[in-house]
């Protein structure tokens, strides 16, 4: 589209593109995720959302007392703009949560969780941070985590660019992939609920939606629904691409039906995993097949079930690139229809430098950046953790040793 418009207006479109690889080994998105400025809302409730996340989001359930004790260290970490790599060190390491309270970050908060978590068993602790290893064992998920002080501003992105974000994870880390996946999708759905009425048309488009449901799990699908039917207002216009529904009702059967429902415009390719009859043009006026030769001429029309059942056959045959189109608005039966050839005027090269230059933007950092921004925060929590050691001393109770037998008769 770029090479025919004019020269000005075609690096204005160019501008906009942005790629964002999650798993990448060059450039890695800002994603400090424990900022309430981010995703709109008070520290208790992102640290409500980042545990249930961390928990039922990750098909790791945790009991009762793990869960407040992961609430608590995740609202002092985001009340001192900590980022989600310091969880492990604080559970390992109370000293540095009494180092917050002495530095005047939510004292009374840092101090009761230090308490808290020094009355437990260490055996508890250790459970919270097994579950944060696995998600942290990937680098590129750590330094996109730890190393960074902001994080993507996914309002900007819905308004001003042209975002193409990679969700697949590396081999071997499905859960982590999970984490990404459900994490910004949860930044997606804040983003869309800020956006004031009236604002500019933006498109959302999900490719292989049974591989994004798979990855993000349940709470995903259940918020998609939700977006679903609240988007539309926010003039944002979701697109799903799926090669089947099957797939995606083994995750939520409810999600099924909300998207045919909310969902304006339908294309459907050759298939047979779900009853289509709804969609099918069913006209009343389709003229009976012609017999054999030899038997005598007939004329008329099928009735509506033989209709039906000859759309069926042909739905489940239907040739690639052909399809029936609905628009539901219209009210008007689906249209059989073949989808236009693409040919794109440009070469390797071309694509190639509009990908390097779309991968290099202000919402990734390179990777040695990452690392430095980590090595800070490292740096944090030791010298936090020292002067918590030395508060933690200085506020200890003195012991009264009692000299000679006590007499029974008192109290």
């Amino acid at each position: 589209v770029a090479s025919r418009l004019p020269p000005r207006e075609a690096e204005d479109l160019r501008k906009r593109v942005v790629l964002i690889d999650l798993f990448s080994e060059d450039r890695l998105p800002c994603l400090q995720l424990l900022l309430p400025d981010v995703a709109g809302t008070d520290p208790e409730l992102l640290a409500s959302e980042l545990t249930m996340l961390l928990t039922a989001g990750l098909d790791q359930a945790a009991g009762l007392r793990q869960e407040a004790i992961l609430h608590r260290c995740l609202e002092c970490l985001i009340r001192a703009r900590l980022p989600l790599t310091a969880l492990p060190d604080i559970l390992e390491t109370p000293d540095i949560l009494d180092g917050l309270a002495a530095s005047g970050v939510a004292a009374d908060l840092c101090r009761a969780t230090a308490a808290r978590i020094r009355s437990e068993s260490k055996d508890r602790s250790l459970g919270i941070v097994s579950r944060l290893e696995r998600l942290l064992r990937v680098r590129s998920t750590r330094l996109a985590l730890g190393g960074a002080t902001t994080c993507i501003d996914f309002s900007k992105l819905l308004d001003d660019h042209i975002t193409l974000v990679n969700l697949a994870p590396p081999h071997g880390a499905v859960d982590v992939g999970r984490f990404f996946c459900a994490a910004v999708w949860n930044l997606v759905g804040h983003a869309i609920r800020r956006r004031p009425n009236g604002a500019p048309p933006s498109a959302l488009v999900i490719e292989e939606l049974p591989a994004f449901l798979g990855g993000g799990g349940a709470r995903v699908a259940d918020s998609l629904e939700d977006s679903l039917r609240l988007a539309r207002s926010k003039q944002v216009f979701i697109t799903m691409a799926a090669q089947d529904l099957a797939s995606v009702a083994k995750v939520s059967s409810s999600l099924v039906p909300v998207a045919l429902a909310n969902l304006q415009r339908h294309w459907i390719f050759r298939t047979t995993d779900r009853n289509w009859d709804p969609f099918l043009p069913v006209t009343g006026q389709a003229p009976k097949p012609a017999g054999a030769p030899w038997e005598e001429r007939r004329g008329g029309y099928l009735d509506r079930s033989a209709e039906l059942a000859l759309l069926r056959e042909d739905l489940a045959r239907l040739p690639d690139r052909a399809c029936l189109g609905l628009d539901r608005r219209s009210g008007l039966p689906a249209v059989k229809l073949r989808t236009a050839d693409l040919r794109l005027d440009v070469d390797e090269r071309a694509v190639a430098a509009l990908a390097e230059r779309a991968s290099n933007n202000e919402l990734v950092r390179p990777v040695a950046d990452l690392v430095r921004g980590e090595q800070a925060v490292r740096a944090r929590l030791v010298e936090l953790a020292r002067g918590g050691g030395a508060a933690a001393t200085a506020a200890a109770p003195v012991r009264l040793v009692r000299r000679g037998a006590r007499p029974v008769e008192i109290g």
